[in-house]
This record gives C-alpha cells, structure tokens and sequence, in this order.
C-alpha cells in the first residue's frame, strides 16, 4: 500500500561549498569571554542561503568587501564569526564571510524527533527559505497531505517546518481539516501500513505511529471536506481509514462467560491436577500460536455471594503494571523528551548521588535505592506519594549498578512521567493503553474503581490451617494510592495479555525502541519485567491477589495466571516454568 505520507525531493538543490561542507553540532561554542568586536571568533554552526543569491565578504579590519556571491539554496560549515561597525559576520573559509542578516543559522532550527510528520489543512506554497528572505517555489502542496518534518524554526513569530533542504511550510497552512461530525461505531481494524496517530483530523502530529498489523478498537469514524475518512482509536485521536482493514470485533475466545477449552482430553486433566495441587482459585489464561486454548475461572470470586471466577473476573495485577509504567517512560525517550543517559538529579536533586543515578538505571533497578514499605495511614495524591518517597528513601553505594528491586525506583519515575508531561499517570495509562484498546472499566482500570465493577474478586488469605475462603483480606485506599505507577491496578487475564501485547506491538513505541527498552535476554530485570531469550515473565502479589505473566516475544504465545488466594508465592518463578512448558507443548482436541 502506497504510505500516506510525503518527503520532498531535494535533488535540485545545489549544496555548494568554499571549504568542503560538514555536517557539525547544532549548538554553538564560542572559544572564551567576549572578544574584541573586529577579532574572529571561534564558531562552529551551519549556515544556509535562502532563496536569493547572497554577497560574499572579505573583511580585513573595519573594512569590509564585497568579493563574489553565493548561490541561492546553499549550505556553509561555520568556522568563526567577527562583529564589524556592528555587524555580525561569519567565516565560510579562510578569508571569506558572510553577513548574518543574510543566512540562517542551524543553531536557530531545532531539530524534530525522526518521523515527525505535519498535516497540511489547506493548499499550501512549498518555500525555498523562510522569513522575509523566502521564496516560493512552483510547487504548490495539497490539503490533506502529510509530510515528514526534520526541523523546525521561529521567524519573525510565524513556525516554518522543513520537509527537504532548506525547503519549508509555513505553520499557517498547517493544522486540521474542515470535517464532518463524529459517527459513534463500535468496531475493530488492522493496520495495513504504518500510520501517524493525530490528535483530531490531522491537527496535531501525538508523536506516534501505529505499526503494521497492530489492532485497534474503533470508537467513531468521520470524513474530511476532501473526502477523506478518519477512524478514532483513542480519545480524539484518529487515523486515516485507508491505513487500515476492518475486522470483526473482539473474539468470542476471549469473551464468552462459560470460558474457552480447547486442550485434549490428556491434556485438560494434567492442568487440572496441576492447579489443585495449587490450590488455585482465579482465572487462567492460555494462547498457543496467537489463539485463545484455555480461559476459564476456578473457584469463587466472592465466596458469601456465591459468585464463581470467570473470564470476565476482574483482579489487581500488582507489579506486573511496572512494565506499562516503563513503556511510558520509554515513549517519551522517543519523544526526545528525555534520554537513558539523563541523570534523576534534572528531576529531583536532592536525592543523594543524584548526579550519578541515570533513567536507565531507575529503570533496571540498578540505582542503589531503596525505602521501607509502609502502608500509609491517609490517602495521598501522586505528589504527596512522590514526596513520601524522597522522605524515606536510602541511597547504597554498594547496590549502585547492581539489580535490587525497589518499587521506589518507579514510584519516581512516575513523577518524571508527570513532570515532562504535565499530566496525571492514570491519565497517561487512560490515554495511551485503555482507551486505545476500548477497554472500559469493566476490563481494566485503577484498583479505586474495582469495588464497583459488577466482577470484582474478593481477596482471601492462603495459610496453614485456613480453609479456602475462611479469611478476607481488605486494602485500605491509601495502600491502593500509595502504589503509584507500581501495583494499583486490575483488569481481567484477557486484558492484560491485551494491553502486554499491544506494548510489545509497538503503540506505544516502536519495535526497536521497546529492544532498547528491554535491552536483556539472559532472564534479568529491564524495562519493568524479566527477559528471556524468547519471551518475557513478570509476577506480582498484592492483597493477596496474585498474577504470573508469561508472553513470547511475537506475543503469540502466552500465560495469564491470576488469582484471588495467593498461594506458594515465594516460588512463583519456578511455578511459571511448568505454565511455559505447559502452554507450548499442550496438545488440543481435534
């Protein structure tokens, strides 16, 4: 399929040079303090020539000479500049300058994120230059169109983007097409080619692609004034329709209430024994080569209201929501918004060593901090839990660089989450994993919300001398707040696998981005979850709900483990392998 968007070609610009061109650093160095107004100067930048040939000087103390001229459309390496009668100049060789009013400088652009796109709202000149030194060239760009941007640059107050050398848009023509009102539709569509996600109809770049074969629920649909249909997969943010396919919507495996069974009749005895002999009371779920092979509940959701576990039983997944934690912060490194490298002091300098400890090592658990867990006594907001956490933690220079899993780790980065954003997380979670996905409250949500959904589990206490339900136990709403980022929220065993694999998939960050993510594959801990060499596992416990997740790598194959008794948890990694062998090898009924 043809991409929906465009590059200019930029084979008709001259990229000529008096010294031979180099790509430098943006940013500019000036060699010490200030210098004498007619002295050169150490500089180092690009300079580019607008649309109209420009003088080229020669200056030998105040006196300046015009020597010849450069060409329209070209790119200079900056090596010096010198301030004459008031002037600034900069040197293009050796004894040849150019006037600052006449060139634009790259230290003046800044540089966009790769695959940044813009849409054009109306018909639009494509300039050669920008500001009062622009010059139109003969083409004229279409309304609707979308096209890659690598810079951008403020003149004069009007934003120009450059979609090919020295070749740019003007902000005015950017923005959102005249549409139709919004049609609500329920449905869900394929993506057949990767696509920039909008926020409305093409008025803003989110800063995301939507990968090929990625599946998304439909809320609405709409039509621009050029003809062109829209599907919204988020809250306001849409895709053009002809990105995707539409398929049907979501599948019965994963829905019916009576539960999913397709093992043989060997095989559903051997996972049935092997769940007694845990005990287990919650949900299992099941997927071998991309379909759902078991998904059924065991025991009671709620023992005193005789309600059984079921597919659709809701349960908080505890830790494992570290990982969707760290795919946002992932999503805005991609952004370039942040960097792996960034130490937490640019956040929060005075956490000891601050200067020392990077996002990645937050990431991984490797930052050497650490904090006594305690349930507050009153529920806090995230500030107040962030600042809860800067109160108590400890900072171990032993432990720095080595793995110790500390949920302080990533109750801090939340705060960076918030921080660049200026958004709440549970607004960041909504935002970019449940509404894309059309997962309402009754599939996933915050752990707040659970006592209200119709399916809620109730949590009993596993120990010597209990029986199966003789004991509740209950979490207070601070404990639930107190897990920022790190275990507070629920969902059922479908969803998560849903939301694990919609990460893995590339919505929130691309396939390469979610690898240097989870930069691992000898079983260690990186980006919220462990990995292994083709798959990734991940275990929480809270309130003595408990989840073990297992999914492939292709995400074809996985184990959702959830329960409402924790039982043996201690053991749970080496629980997991008999579910991984289990799934892979279990043979179905013919």
């Amino acid at each position: 399929m043809k991409k929906s968007f465009q590059f200019v070609a930029a084979t008709a610009l001259a990229l000529l040079a008096v010294a031979p061109m180099t790509v430098v650093p943006v940013t500019t160095q000036a060699a010490t303090s200030q210098a004498a107004s007619n002295t050169i100067q150490s500089y180092r930048d690009v300079a580019t020539v607008g649309g109209s040939a420009i003088s080229l000087y020669k200056v030998a103390g105040n006196n300046v000479t015009a020597t010849g001229q450069l060409p329209a459309n070209s790119a200079w390496k900056v090596t010096g500049k010198i301030v004459v009668n008031g002037q600034t100049y900069y040197q293009v060789s050796t004894t040849q300058f150019v006037a600052d009013k006449d060139v634009t400088l790259a230290s003046k652009q800044t540089a966009l994120p790769a695959r940044t796109v813009i849409g054009l709202r109306r018909n639009a000149t494509l300039y050669s230059g920008t500001g009062s030194d622009r010059t139109p060239t003969s083409r004229t760009l279409q309304a609707g169109s979308v096209w890659l941007t690598n810079a951008k640059v403020a003149v004069n107050g009007t934003l120009w983007y450059q979609v090919a050398p020295n070749l740019w848009i003007s902000d005015d023509d950017v923005g959102e097409m005249p549409h139709s009102a919004a049609t609500p539709v329920s449905m869900v569509v394929k993506i057949v080619d990767d696509t920039p996600l909008w926020d409305g109809f093409q008025w803003r770049y989110t800063g995301r692609w939507l990968p090929t074969n990625s599946r998304w629920k439909v809320n609405a649909t709409g039509t621009t004034s050029d003809g062109t249909e829209y599907y919204e997969v988020g809250a306001n943010q849409w895709i053009k329709a002809g990105s995707a396919t539409v398929e049907s919507s979501s599948s019965s495996d994963s829905t019916s209430q009576n539960g999913v069974d397709k093992l043989s009749a060997a095989a559903d005895s051997e996972l049935k024994d092997h769940l007694a002999s845990e005990q287990f009371v919650g949900t299992l779920l099941l997927i071998q080569n991309g379909q759902v092979i078991y998904n059924k509940g065991t025991g009671q959701a709620d023992n005193a209201a005789g309600r059984a576990n079921s597919p659709q039983s809701l349960f908080q997944f505890a830790s494992v929501q570290k990982s969707m934690t760290a795919a946002l912060v992932a999503q805005l490194i991609a952004q370039g918004k942040l960097s792996y490298s960034d130490n937490i002091s640019h956040f929060y300098p005075t956490i000891p060593a601050a200067d020392n400890i990077s996002i990645r090592n937050m990431l991984d658990m490797t930052s050497g901090l650490s904090m006594t867990l305690a349930v507050p006594d009153t529920v806090m907001t995230d500030a107040q839990v962030i600042q809860r956490g800067l109160d108590l933690l400890q900072y171990d220079p032993d432990k720095h660089g080595q793995f110790n899993y500390q949920a302080i780790n990533y109750i801090l980065l939340v705060g960076v989450l918030e921080q660049l954003t200026g958004q709440s997380y549970e607004n960041l979670v909504q935002q970019n994993l449940l509404n894309p996905l059309g997962l309402g409250a009754d599939q996933a949500g915050f752990a707040w919300n659970l006592a209200a959904q119709p399916n809620h589990t109730v949590s009993y206490i596993s120990g010597n001398g209990l029986g199966t339900y003789d004991q509740i136990s209950t979490e207070t709403l601070a404990d639930m707040h107190s897990e920022l980022g790190t275990g507070n929220m629920y969902s059922t065993a479908y969803a998560l696998y849903q939301m694990e694999k919609a990460i893995s998939q590339g919505q929130l960050i691309s396939g390469d981005q979610l690898s240097e993510l989870r930069d691992s594959s000898d079983g260690s801990w990186a980006g919220g979850l462990y990995n292994y060499p083709d798959h990734y596992y991940a275990h929480g416990v809270k309130n003595w709900q408990e989840t073990i997740f297992l999914m492939s790598k292709d995400t074809n194959t996985a184990v959702v483990f959830i329960s409402n008794r924790a039982y043996d948890y201690d053991n749970a990694a080496a629980r997991s392998a008999w579910y991984w062998n289990f799934v892979q090898n279990a043979s179905l009924a013919n």
